[in-house]
Formats: C-alpha cells, structure tokens, sequence
C-alpha cells in the first residue's frame, strides 16, 4: 500500500497554505459524496443530497483558495480554474496516494466530462464571494 510522502506534504501545505487546508475539507466532502452516491434511506430521503451540497461549497472554497495562493488569478476563467484543480488534485493524489475512492469519484465526477465540471465551476464562481 502507497503511503504518504510527508516531507513533501509539510512543504506543500507551506508553499499552499490557502489550498492546502481547503483540499483538506474537499476531499472529506468526496469521501462522504462517494460513500452516500446512490443510497436513500429508509424513509427514501435522499442520502446523497446533503454530501452533493457540502461538496460544492467545500469545491467553491478550494476555488477561492486556488486564487489566495495565486494558482491562478481571480479575473481567470472557469476553464483556467478547472486547469488548476485538476493540477493541483494530481499533485494531492501523488503526496496522498492512500484515498483510492477520492480518485474514483474525481475521474468519474470531473474528469470524465470537462464541460460539465466547467460549467459547475463557473456557476459557483458567479454565485459570488
């Protein structure tokens, strides 16, 4: 099993103080999306719901971040914001190799189709500070 790199960790948290901490609540949120995806309760509440809400307002904190710690600028686009989202999660998956599911979720949720995760993007860029 990978483990994780923390000399590179404690540097990344250093260089990305903003990002780092806000990655952080982004990826519990994932966690809890994947886990919950699909599910409803007894009472056929929605499960999922909740953790798609929490994950797009912890998303919308890593994007205020991203621009904190100047990965990107405040006046970019949506697609630069994507650009550096996806560049900045590799970097995380390679320092934190230990959350298999997160990556599942991310390629499924993000990668897979670009012009979505452009769209959720700018959507939580508009909705303002």
């Amino acid at each position: 099993m990978a483990t994780t790199n923390w000399k590179v960790a404690i540097d990344l948290d250093k260089r990305f103080p903003y990002t780092y901490q806000s990655m952080q609540e982004l990826i519990l949120a994932i966690e809890a999306a994947h886990k919950h995806e699909g599910h409803v309760t007894w009472y056929g509440k929605d499960m999922e719901f909740v953790t798609r809400i929490e994950f797009k307002d912890k998303l919308k904190h890593v994007l205020m971040a991203l621009a904190s710690d100047a990965l990107v600028t405040r006046q970019a686009n949506a697609e630069e914001y994507y650009a550096a989202l996806l560049n900045f999660l590799r970097l995380w998956f390679q320092v934190f190799p230990n959350w298999p599911e997160v990556v599942e979720y991310v390629c499924r949720h993000l990668e897979s189709d670009p012009s979505a995760s452009v769209i959720l993007i700018d959507e939580l860029l508009q909705t303002g500070n």
